[in-house]
């Protein structure tokens, strides 16, 4: 599903400016009531995917990298309260305690001799890619030297990839609009769910 423009730049600026919340906050604290609307729990496991570049506050330069380095890990995402305005703020805390954004959990766990524990499966993993129309402009407003292809990019997943979990939602700003998927197995959820869900 995709917004429009008006209601993407309203999405981005006033829950901002009002809980000095990001939008991986405010998109996680609407999905929060969906999925508790959807399976009436109050909180869901999910995993987290982050692009990696946030501040740490270290001296790490990476100005001169390329990219970005993908952190994935577990958060447990509450539904309990009926309140926008109080879902906003109980998901922005819960993301403060995550330790410097969840990057030293994959270290943890491929290279520690005690890895963290893993626990059930997570339900969906979540994916707020940013907004690109930003990326895609260089300095000073200028237009980049890189552009969308407009050609496919072909199936994001092989035949025999594993899926970390049985939904994925992946959210993007593109053209001014914010554009939602929720990728899932047709044999596990039906199409009117996922619809249902998304709205």
């Amino acid at each position: 599903i995709s917004l429009s423009e008006d209601e993407t730049t309203a999405l981005l600026s006033h829950p901002q400016r009002a809980y000095r919340a990001d939008a991986d906050t405010i998109l996680l604290s609407a999905l929060s009531g969906a999925l508790g609307q959807w399976h009436g729990g109050n909180a869901t496991r999910i995993l987290l995917e982050s692009h990696g570049r946030e501040p740490f506050g270290d001296t790490r330069d990476l100005s001169r990298t390329v990219g970005w380095f993908t952190s994935i890990y577990p958060f447990t995402l509450r539904s309990t309260e009926t309140d926008i305005r109080q879902a906003i703020r109980q998901t922005k805390e819960d993301l403060r305690r995550i330790p410097r954004h969840g990057l030293t959990y994959g270290v943890a766990k491929y290279l520690s001799d005690s890895p963290p524990a893993s626990g059930p499966s997570p339900a969906l993993v979540f994916n707020y890619l940013g907004q690109l129309d930003a990326q895609s402009r260089g300095n000073m407003g200028e237009p980049s030297q890189f552009t969308f292809a407009e050609e496919s990019s072909g199936p994001v997943f092989g035949k025999r990839v594993r899926r970390q979990s049985d939904l994925e939602l992946t959210a993007i700003v593109s053209s001014g609009r914010l554009h939602v998927s929720l990728t899932y197995h047709p044999g596990l959820h039906k199409d009117e769910t996922v619809t249902a869900v998304l709205e």
